[in-house]
């Protein structure tokens, strides 16, 4: 999301803007129908489609229900009777997917994806990792790498 930004940023004209955005929403479109949404209820279509759009910002169930108009226990039983998974373990869930594409990437270090997808400290997403993805995000790291760089970039040295 934060390449679309600096697309954005460095669009010089309409028709550039035009085509940012349509491929963004091709790819929201995408995503959506890659986690077969169309199964789940209205409410909780929505309560998906809000949490993959603000992978990137702090997040808890009482924000998706209350983005949603919805009584957070009413929306959370809903969620799960549906789901299976409760909405917290839901929005841990697709944040652990895309910090994992993140750290396998090597665009960002594992202290920049965790403040990324708004944890508020390596520990604590670390520690949502590893119950997550069963294994540290230093350890995915190495597996795709064999190096560890935890606060800064991947150096080219």
């Amino acid at each position: 999301k934060k390449e679309a930004f600096v697309k954005i940023a460095k669009a010089c004209s309409i028709e550039e803007l035009g085509t940012i955005s349509s491929n963004l929403l091709r790819k929201m479109s995408e995503k959506s129908h890659a986690y077969n949404i169309g199964a789940y209820s209205y409410n909780v279509q929505r309560a998906v489609e809000y949490i993959h759009i603000q992978l990137f910002q702090p997040l808890s169930a009482s924000d998706v229900s209350a983005h949603l108009n919805l009584e957070r226990t009413s929306l959370s039983r809903q969620f799960h009777r549906e789901t299976g998974r409760t909405l917290t373990e839901y929005i841990h869930g697709a944040k652990m997917e895309e910090a994992e594409k993140l750290i396998v990437s090597h665009q960002y270090s594992l202290v920049e994806i965790a403040d990324m997808l708004g944890y508020s400290s390596y520990r604590y997403f670390a520690k949502v990792y590893k119950k997550y993805r069963h294994c540290l995000p230093t350890e995915t790291l190495r597996a795709f790498d064999g190096s560890f760089y935890p606060d800064k970039k991947r150096a080219t040295e």
